[in-house]
């Protein structure tokens, strides 16, 4: 399982996003511009699920292959 969890600034609601096979690759790509493949990744939630992450929820944790971490 893949996903990010957080609270929606605005409502105070909790969130929480899977995370696709592809947006993942993306956020874990350890080469080229680590900001812009978020950006991308996020791109792709938005689309996919119809979700802003980036300025509207508070990232608490990200989940990779089943291993919550905290997000930074």
């Amino acid at each position: 399982m893949n996903s990010l969890k957080g609270t929606h600034i605005a409502t105070g609601q909790p969130v929480e996003v899977m995370l696709s096979k592809r947006e993942v690759l993306l956020i874990e790509a350890p080469f080229g511009d680590i900001n812009g493949n978020w950006e991308k990744a996020m791109d792709l939630v938005s689309v996919r699920e119809g979700i802003e992450i980036i300025g509207q929820v508070d990232l608490e944790t990200i989940t990779i292959n089943g291993i919550e971490k905290p997000f930074h």
